[in-house]
C-alpha cells in the first residue's frame, strides 16, 4: 500500500482528518487491483470502485471485485445522480484521452462528489521523474488547479501525493 492512496493518505489530505470518514462512501476512479477498495472498507467506509483495464480487472482481489465496476469512468460518472458519493478519489485523470475528456469527468465529479474530489496526479512540477512516466496529460499544479476551479472546486491542496479539492456548493461543513 505504500504507493497507493490508502485510507490513512486520504486523512491527511482532508482537513477535517480520519475520524470523520467513517460511514462515508467513496468512488475510486481507476481502482486497479482494489487495494484502496479493501482499505477504505476495512476503515469504515462505503468505497466503490470503476476500473477500464481488463487486465487489471482479471488481476483484482478477489475481496474487492464486489466493489468495482468494469467501466470507462466518464460513462460510469455519466450514469450517476447528482451528490451520489460523499468523495471521489481518482488515480486516473492523467490518463484520460484528452483535455475535452477530462474536463467532462471532472464537472461529472463536481456533480457526483457531496464534498469534494481527492486525486493523485502525475504533474510536471513536482519531482525530476515526471518524464519517465507514461500519461497523456503531464501538466502543472497550476494547471491541475485552475481545471478543477472551472469545474466547480474551490482549488487543489498542496499535499504532493493525494491532494484534496473541495466541492464549491456542498463544503464538509454543511453536514
Amino acid at each position: 500500500m505504500a504507493n497507493l492512496p490508502s485510507f490513512k493518505e486520504i486523512s491527511k489530505a482532508l482537513p477535517c482528518g480520519g475520524e470523520s470518514l467513517k460511514g462515508k462512501s467513496i468512488l475510486c476512479l481507476g481502482s486497479a487491483f482494489g487495494h484502496e477498495l479493501v482499505d477504505f472498507a476495512q476503515h469504515g467506509m462505503k468505497p466503490h470502485g470503476v476500473e477500464f483495464s481488463p487486465y487489471c480487472i482479471q488481476k483484482m482481489l478477489p475481496t474487492a471485485k464486489e466493489l468495482c465496476t468494469e467501466q470507462d469512468a466518464t460513462a460510469f460518472l455519466e450514469g450517476q445522480p447528482a451528490q451520489s458519493y460523499d468523495y471521489i478519489l481518482a488515480t486516473c485523470l492523467e490518463y484520460m484521452a484528452d483535455e475535452d475528456t477530462l474536463r467532462k469527468t471532472l464537472q461529472h465529479c463536481s456533480r457526483v462528489a457531496r464534498h469534494g474530489l481527492l486525486i493523485v496526479t502525475v504533474q510536471a512540477d513536482v519531482d525530476d521523474t515526471v518524464e519517465n512516466h507514461v500519461v497523456s496529460l503531464l501538466k502543472t499544479f497550476a494547471w491541475w488547479e485552475q481545471e478543477l476551479v472551472d469545474a466547480g472546486f474551490e482549488g487543489l491542496s498542496k499535499d504532493e501525493f493525494v491532494q484534496y479539492a473541495p466541492n464549491k456548493m456542498r463544503p464538509i461543513a454543511e453536514e
